[in-house]
C-alpha cells in the first residue's frame, strides 16, 4: 500500500467517524430536548394547579415567581440545544460535501454516498419554512411567553400583596418574561446566521478539496 493510499484511508475513516459521532450527538440532543419539554411542562401544569389559591399571599408570590421562571427555563434549555442542532447539522451537510468529492475523486463512488443533511436542507419544506429549527424555537418560545403572559394577567389583579411589594414583584415577574422571550428570539436569530457562519464558501469548498489526499 503506497503512502498516499493508506494517507487517503486515514483521512476517510477519520472522517466518517467523526461524521458518525456527530450524528449520535445530533439524535442525543433531540432526546434532552423532548424530555426537557415534557418534563417541564408537566411541572409547569402541577405548578399553575397547585397555585390556583389566590387569597394566600405566599402562594402568589411564589407563583408569580416559578411561573414565569421556569417557563424561561424551557425556553433556554429548548433554544440552546435547538442551536446546538442546527449548529451540527450545518457542519454535517459541509461534512457530506466533503467526504462525497473525496469518493468521487478516488473512484470510489459516483453519487453521494452521504446526502441525509443535503435532501433535508434543500427540501421544499426547509425552503419554505426556512428551518425547522427556527419554527419549533420560535413556537416554543411564543407558546410559553403566552403561558407567562396569561398567569400574569390573573396573578396582577389579585388584591394582595399591594403597594411597593406588589411593584416589586410585577417587576420582577415582567423582567423574567421579557427574558425569556428575548433569548428565544436571540436563539432564533443565531439559528438563522449559523449557515453564512459555518458553512465554507464556493471558493473555501475548493480550496478545502485540493487539500484532501486525493488520487489522480
Amino acid at each position: 500500500m503506497t503512502p498516499l493510499k493508506n494517507s487517503q484511508e486515514r483521512w476517510l475513516e477519520t472522517a466518517l467517524e467523526e461524521y458518525k459521532a456527530l450524528r449520535e450527538e445530533v439524535l442525543a440532543q433531540f432526546l434532552n430536548r423532548n424530555q426537557i419539554l415534557t418534563f417541564g411542562s408537566a411541572i409547569l401544569g402541577g405548578l399553575i394547579v397547585s397555585l390556583k389559591d389566590d387569597n394566600n399571599v405566599l402562594l402568589y408570590v411564589s407563583g408569580a415567581l416559578l411561573i414565569p421562571a421556569l417557563c424561561t427555563f424551557i425556553i433556554l434549555l429548548w433554544g440552546l440545544h435547538s442551536a446546538k442542532i442546527a449548529r451540527i447539522g450545518i457542519y454535517l451537510k459541509s461534512k457530506e460535501r466533503h467526504i462525497n468529492h473525496f469518493l468521487e475523486q478516488t473512484g470510489q463512488s459516483e453519487h453521494n454516498a452521504l446526502n441525509w443533511e443535503h435532501s433535508l436542507r434543500n427540501s421544499k419544506k426547509f425552503t419554505l419554512l426556512g428551518n425547522d429549527e427556527i419554527v419549533l424555537t420560535l413556537l416554543i418560545t411564543v407558546i410559553f411567553t403566552l403561558i407567562s403572559l396569561t398567569y400574569a394577567v390573573y396573578i396582577f389583579h389579585l388584591p394582595e400583596p399591594s403597594g411597593v411589594t406588589a411593584i416589586l414583584f410585577k417587576s420582577i415577574f415582567s423582567t423574567i418574561i421579557v427574558a425569556g422571550f428575548a433569548f428565544g428570539i436571540w436563539c432564533v436569530h443565531k439559528i438563522n446566521h449559523f449557515p453564512n457562519l459555518l458553512e465554507p464558501t464556493g471558493n473555501s469548498v475548493k480550496r478545502g478539496n485540493r487539500k484532501m489526499p486525493a488520487g489522480r
